[in-house]
C-alpha cells in the first residue's frame, strides 16, 4: 500500500510539469508576431507535450485505480475485522448471558454448600455435561456418576430400591416419600444404560419397577385411591428423557414422555438454546418432585367409590394368574406398558415377594375435570357403536347454570365439525339425585374456537344442544358440556333406529341441515355454519316419532 501511494505520489508532479509546459507551449503559439517557421516547430513541441501528457496521464490514473482498490479492499477488511470483533464480542456477552440465566435457573438453596454444582464462572450444568459425555467401563460407573452429581442438585439422596420387600427387582435410583408412619411411595424413578442398544430399554424396564410397586401389598390401601404419579428420568449414555407415569387402575401403567432425548453435550458457545432447554427440564424436574412430596405430605382423602364398586365389591386379590392380568384399555399416543398374568407370576414364582393386584377406586379412570369434588356427579360413559372420542353422561351443578329452554323437534347433535365421539374404559361416581342438577353429555375432543360457535349459532336456534360450559385444558383438548337429550325424555339417536323409520326421517333429517346451515354464525361478514361431520351418530330425533 506504501508502495502504490509512492508511486502515485511521484507520476503527479510529473504529469503537471508536462501540462504546464503544455501550457506554456500553446500561449506561445497565440502569440501573432511569430513566423510560419517558428509556429511549425512550436506545434511539433506541442503534440509531443500531448503525447507524453497523455501518457503520463493514464499511469497515473492506473496508479490511482488500483490505490483505490487496494483501499477498497482495506476497507473491506478493516470492516470485516470489526464484525469479527462485534460477533466475538455478541458471543463473549451471550455466553455471559447464558452463564448468568444458568446460574439464575435454580433456587438459591441448590447451589448451598454443594461445591460439585457451584466452580468460578461455572455451572454445575456444564460439569453434569462434560462428566456424561465421557466414556464409562460399565452400566454402574455411569449410574454412580450421575446419581451423586444429580442428588447434589436435587439435594436429596438417589438410592436403588426394590418395589417388592425381597424382590431381586431394583431401581437404578429411586426417591421415596414418606406417607404415613410405614409407607414410602416413589415420586422419581431413573434407568440408566452404558450407551444406546445396551442392557435392554430402560423405557419399559423403569415401567416394569413402577408396575411392581402398584403390587405391593404394603402399598395397596394408598394405591386405591391414587393415580400414583410419578417422574421418571431415562440416562441412556449421554442422552436424557423425562416421562410421566400412572396407572388408572389394576396394575395397568401409563408412561407418557414429557421430553425427547436431549444429549448431555457442553455445546454452550455453539448451541446455548439447548443448553438452557436442558436447564429448564432440570429445574422443572426437580420441582416436580417437590410437587409431588408436598401432595403426599397432605392429608389425604379418599374419593368417593362408585355405587358398581359399593354393589359388588370384588374379592381380595391373590398372585393367581387371572388375579394379576393388567386390565388396561388400549393406551394413550406416547407410551403405555403392561404385564401380562403369566409374565408376573413367572418372576414370583420361587420369591419371597407376594405381589398383588391392587383394588383401584373406578372414578380414577375418569378423565380429572370429572373425578369425585368437582360439579360433575353421577358420571356414566357413553358407548355407542362408532363413537371415537370420549364422550360421558353427568349431572352438573355449579350453582349458576339454569337449564335450558327445550329444543326444536330436530337436533343435529354434537359440536359441529368436532361430534365424534369414543366410549371411555371406566365406571363413574355417583352421587345422590339432585333435583338442582342438570343433565349433561360431556365430550373431550379437539376443537376450533370457530367450531364452538357454531354449535352455540346452532343451539340457539334449537338445532343442536345447548353448550353449558366450555373449557380449554392444558393438555389441548377442549371439554364440552351439553345438555342431556335422554331417551327418558323422548330423545332417540339415529342410527340406533330401524331401517324403515330411517328412511321415513330422511327428509326431515336433510331438511333441518339446510336449516342449521342457513344460521348466521359471523354476523360480521354474514357467514353460515357448516357441520362437517354428519354422520347418523350426529343425529337425535325425538321418539316415538312424529312429524309435523
Amino acid at each position: 500500500m506504501k508502495e502504490q501511494a509512492a508511486q502515485v505520489a511521484d507520476l503527479a508532479p510529473r504529469v503537471w510539469k508536462i501540462h504546464a509546459e503544455l501550457c506554456d507551449v500553446q500561449a506561445q503559439l497565440a502569440n501573432p508576431a511569430l513566423s510560419e517557421e517558428e509556429k511549425a516547430g512550436l506545434r511539433e513541441v506541442e503534440q509531443q507535450r500531448m503525447a507524453s501528457q497523455q501518457l503520463w496521464s493514464e499511469r497515473l490514473k492506473a496508479e490511482q485505480d488500483k490505490q483505490i482498490q487496494l483501499l477498497t479492499v482495506l476497507q473491506q477488511l478493516l470492516d470485516k475485522h470489526k464484525d469479527l470483533r462485534a460477533e466475538r464480542a455478541a458471543q463473549l456477552n451471550g455466553l455471559e448471558q447464558l452463564q448468568q440465566q444458568l446460574t439464575a435457573l435454580p433456587d438459591p438453596s441448590d447451589l448451598a454448600d454443594s461445591s460439585n454444582w457451584s466452580e468460578t464462572q461455572t455451572h454445575g450444568l456444564f460439569r453434569l455435561c462434560a462428566a456424561m459425555a465421557n466414556s464409562f467401563d460399565n452400566q454402574a460407573s455411569r449410574m454412580v456418576e450421575f446419581s451423586e452429581m444429580f442428588q447434589e442438585y436435587l439435594g436429596e439422596r438417589i438410592d436403588p430400591h426394590s418395589p417388592i420387600p425381597g424382590s431381586k427387582f431394583a431401581t437404578d435410583g429411586s426417591l421415596l416419600c414418606q406417607v404415613g408412619p410405614a409407607c414410602q411411595l416413589p415420586v422419581y424413578i431413573q434407568q440408566v444404560k452404558l450407551e444406546i442398544g445396551t442392557q435392554g430399554d430402560p423405557f419399559f424396564q423403569g415401567q416394569r419397577h413402577y408396575q411392581l410397586g402398584l403390587a405391593n401389598p404394603e402399598l395397596a390401601a394408598l394405591v386405591r385411591d391414587t393415580v400414583l404419579p410419578v417422574l421418571f428420568l431415562e440416562l441412556v449414555g449421554p442422552h436424557l428423557r423425562v416421562s410421566a407415569m400412572a396407572s388408572p387402575a389394576d396394575v395397568t401403567v401409563v408412561c407418557e414422555p414429557l421430553t425427547p432425548y436431549l444429549h448431555l453435550f457442553s455445546m454452550h458457545r455453539c448451541q446455548p438454546d439447548h443448553m438452557i432447554r436442558l436447564a429448564l427440564v432440570l429445574r422443572a424436574l426437580k420441582r416436580g418432585i417437590r410437587l409431588l412430596k408436598d401432595a403426599w405430605s397432605r392429608p389425604q382423602q379418599p374419593t368417593a367409590a362408585s355405587p358398581a364398586a359399593e354393589r359388588s365389591p370384588s374379592p381380595a386379590p391373590s398372585p393367581s394368574a387371572a388375579a394379576l392380568a393388567s386390565a388396561a384399555g388400549p393406551a394413550p399416543s406416547g407410551a403405555s406398558a403392561s404385564t401380562s398374568a403369566s409374565t408376573i407370576r413367572g418372576e414370583m414364582e420361587g420369591e419371597a415377594l407376594r405381589g398383588v393386584v391392587p383394588l383401584r377406586d373406578p372414578s380414577l379412570q375418569l378423565p380429572y375435570p370429572l373425578r369425585p369434588g368437582t360439579a360433575f356427579t353421577d358420571v356414566q360413559p357413553f358407548e355407542p357403536a362408532g363413537v371415537f372420542h370420549p364422550l360421558y353422561f353427568a349431572m352438573y351443578k355449579d350453582g349458576k347454570t339454569q337449564p335450558p329452554p327445550p329444543p326444536l323437534p330436530v337436533a343435529a347433535g354434537g359440536a359441529p365439525q368436532h361430534a365424534a365421539s369414543t366410549p371411555a374404559a371406566s365406571v363413574a361416581a355417583a352421587a345422590a339425585p339432585d333435583p338442582a342438577a342438570l343433565a349433561v353429555v360431556v365430550k373431550f375432543s379437539r376443537m376450533s374456537a370457530d367450531a364452538v360457535r357454531v354449535h352455540r349459532a346452532w343451539a340457539a336456534a334449537g338445532l343442536a344442544p345447548q353448550v353449558v360450559l366450555e373449557q380449554v385444558l392444558p393438555c389441548g383438548l377442549t371439554m364440552l358440556v351439553m345438555e342431556r337429550l335422554a331417551a327418558e325424555d323422548g330423545w332417540v339417536m339415529f342410527y340406533s333406529l330401524p331401517q324403515d323409520q330411517k328412511q321415513q326421517l330422511d327428509g326431515a333429517v336433510v331438511a333441518a341441515l339446510d336449516r342449521a346451515h342457513a344460521v348466521v354464525v359471523d354476523a360480521e361478514r354474514g357467514l353460515p355454519g357448516v357441520h362437517a361431520d354428519l354422520r347418523q351418530a350426529n343425529v337425535m330425533a325425538p321418539y316415538p316419532v312424529q312429524w309435523h
